[in-house]
């Protein structure tokens, strides 16, 4: 899928109906990934270690 909308529009691959067959009507329920840190808007959140080894249990079933 293009990163820009005018690209939908002509484009010989996607044709004009391509960007809504691969979701494009709902790329502003998109979340970008953004590495955990300890101090964000929120307050105090998880920093990307404690991350990283949570995920990782979670995977392991622990």
């Amino acid at each position: 899928m293009p990163s820009v909308p005018a690209a939908c529009k002509g484009n010989e691959l996607l044709t004009d109906e391509g960007c809504a067959a691969n979701g494009y009507d709902n790329f502003d329920k998109i979340r970008f990934w953004k590495t955990p840190v300890s101090q964000c808007e929120q307050g105090e959140c998880v920093p990307y270690y404690r991350w990283v080894s949570d995920y990782i249990a979670v995977i392991g079933g622990r």
